[in-house]
Protein backbone atom coordinates (compact mmCIF):
# COMPACT_ATOMS: atom_id res chain seq x y z
CA UNK A 1 0.00 0.00 0.00
CA UNK A 2 2.81 2.39 0.85
CA UNK A 3 4.54 1.89 -2.52
CA UNK A 4 1.28 2.42 -4.37
CA UNK A 5 0.70 5.69 -2.55
CA UNK A 6 4.23 6.90 -3.34
CA UNK A 7 3.82 5.99 -7.02
CA UNK A 8 0.47 7.79 -7.12
CA UNK A 9 1.98 10.92 -5.54
CA UNK A 10 4.93 10.91 -7.96
CA UNK A 11 2.61 10.60 -10.96
CA UNK A 12 0.40 13.36 -9.57
CA UNK A 13 3.40 15.67 -9.11
CA UNK A 14 4.71 14.98 -12.61
CA UNK A 15 1.33 15.62 -14.20
CA UNK A 16 0.84 18.80 -12.16
CA UNK A 17 4.28 20.09 -13.20
CA UNK A 18 3.55 19.32 -16.87
CA UNK A 19 0.18 21.09 -16.84
CA UNK A 20 1.50 24.08 -14.87
CA UNK A 21 4.41 24.49 -17.30
CA UNK A 22 2.17 24.13 -20.34
CA UNK A 23 -0.27 26.69 -18.94
CA UNK A 24 2.49 29.21 -18.27
CA UNK A 25 4.00 28.69 -21.71
CA UNK A 26 0.62 29.10 -23.37
CA UNK A 27 0.04 32.34 -21.46
CA UNK A 28 3.43 33.73 -22.50
CA UNK A 29 3.77 32.07 -25.90
CA UNK A 30 0.22 32.50 -27.25
CA UNK A 31 0.53 36.27 -27.92
CA UNK A 32 3.74 35.74 -29.92
CA UNK A 33 2.26 32.76 -31.75
CA UNK A 34 -0.86 34.75 -32.74
CA UNK A 35 0.99 37.94 -33.70
CA UNK A 36 3.63 36.17 -35.79
CA UNK A 37 2.23 33.04 -37.47
CA UNK A 38 4.64 30.49 -38.89
CA UNK A 39 6.20 31.26 -42.27
CA UNK A 40 8.22 28.91 -44.49
CA UNK A 41 11.89 28.72 -43.54
CA UNK A 42 14.16 29.80 -46.40
CA UNK A 43 16.38 27.24 -48.07
CA UNK A 44 19.48 29.02 -46.80
CA UNK A 45 19.15 29.24 -43.04
CA UNK A 46 20.99 28.49 -39.83
CA UNK A 47 19.35 26.35 -37.16
CA UNK A 48 20.13 25.18 -33.65
CA UNK A 49 17.93 22.84 -31.66
CA UNK A 50 17.00 22.83 -27.97
CA UNK A 51 17.79 26.45 -27.21
CA UNK A 52 16.69 28.32 -24.08
CA UNK A 53 14.48 31.40 -24.09
CA UNK A 54 13.24 33.44 -21.14
CA UNK A 55 9.96 35.31 -21.27
CA UNK A 56 9.99 37.72 -18.34
CA UNK A 57 10.44 35.60 -15.21
CA UNK A 58 9.59 32.35 -17.01
CA UNK A 59 12.54 30.39 -18.39
CA UNK A 60 11.81 27.85 -21.13
CA UNK A 61 15.14 26.04 -20.91
CA UNK A 62 16.09 23.86 -23.88
CA UNK A 63 12.51 24.12 -25.17
CA UNK A 64 12.85 25.81 -28.57
CA UNK A 65 14.47 25.10 -31.91
CA UNK A 66 15.63 28.37 -33.49
CA UNK A 67 16.13 28.93 -37.21
CA UNK A 68 17.45 32.18 -38.68
CA UNK A 69 17.07 33.23 -42.31
CA UNK A 70 17.27 36.60 -44.09
CA UNK A 71 13.64 37.50 -43.38
CA UNK A 72 12.61 35.92 -40.08
CA UNK A 73 13.60 34.58 -36.71
CA UNK A 74 11.79 31.24 -36.54
CA UNK A 75 10.97 29.91 -33.06
CA UNK A 76 9.81 26.30 -33.12
CA UNK A 77 8.67 24.77 -29.82
CA UNK A 78 10.21 21.42 -28.91
CA UNK A 79 8.00 18.34 -28.92
CA UNK A 80 6.90 18.66 -25.28
CA UNK A 81 5.54 22.16 -25.94
CA UNK A 82 3.92 21.08 -29.20
CA UNK A 83 2.10 18.36 -27.26
CA UNK A 84 0.84 21.12 -24.95
CA UNK A 85 -0.52 23.00 -27.99
CA UNK A 86 2.23 25.52 -28.80
CA UNK A 87 2.92 26.24 -32.46
CA UNK A 88 5.87 27.77 -34.28
CA UNK A 89 6.22 31.50 -34.82
CA UNK A 90 8.18 33.46 -37.43
CA UNK A 91 9.11 36.96 -36.28
CA UNK A 92 10.19 39.33 -39.06
CA UNK A 93 13.43 41.14 -38.33
CA UNK A 94 11.62 44.48 -38.60
CA UNK A 95 9.51 43.54 -35.54
CA UNK A 96 12.54 42.77 -33.33
CA UNK A 97 14.27 45.47 -31.31
CA UNK A 98 17.31 44.98 -29.10
CA UNK A 99 16.80 46.48 -25.65
CA UNK A 100 19.32 48.90 -24.16
CA UNK A 101 19.84 46.77 -21.04
CA UNK A 102 21.57 43.55 -22.05
CA UNK A 103 22.41 40.51 -19.87
CA UNK A 104 25.92 40.35 -18.53
CA UNK A 105 26.34 36.93 -20.17
CA UNK A 106 27.86 37.62 -23.58
CA UNK A 107 26.22 34.50 -25.02
CA UNK A 108 22.73 35.88 -24.30
CA UNK A 109 20.83 38.88 -25.62
CA UNK A 110 17.63 40.67 -24.64
CA UNK A 111 15.20 41.78 -27.35
CA UNK A 112 11.58 42.76 -27.79
CA UNK A 113 9.66 40.48 -30.13
CA UNK A 114 6.71 42.70 -30.88
CA UNK A 115 5.49 43.57 -27.37
CA UNK A 116 7.13 40.66 -25.55
CA UNK A 117 10.59 40.94 -23.99
CA UNK A 118 12.69 37.82 -24.49
CA UNK A 119 16.18 36.77 -23.41
CA UNK A 120 17.72 34.24 -25.76
CA UNK A 121 20.95 33.10 -27.34
CA UNK A 122 22.96 36.01 -28.73
CA UNK A 123 23.81 34.15 -31.96
CA UNK A 124 20.22 34.33 -33.18
CA UNK A 125 20.19 38.15 -33.01
CA UNK A 126 23.50 38.65 -34.85
CA UNK A 127 21.68 39.43 -38.10
CA UNK A 128 20.26 42.57 -36.46
CA UNK A 129 23.79 43.78 -35.78
CA UNK A 130 24.78 43.04 -39.38
CA UNK A 131 21.75 44.91 -40.73
CA UNK A 132 22.50 47.89 -38.47
CA UNK A 133 26.12 48.05 -39.65
CA UNK A 134 25.08 47.77 -43.33
CA UNK A 135 22.41 50.47 -43.18
CA UNK A 136 23.43 53.91 -44.49
CA UNK A 137 24.11 56.64 -41.96
CA UNK A 138 25.21 54.17 -39.27
CA UNK A 139 28.78 54.03 -38.04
Amino acid sequence: MNQTLILLLVLLEISFAFFAASLLIKIVWLPIQKEFPQQPIAETHFRRNYQSLSFGIFNAGFSFHIAVDDDHLHLIPAWILRIAGSKAASIPWSAIRMTPKQPWFSNQARAKLGKTEVVGPAWCFEILKLQASDSPGQN
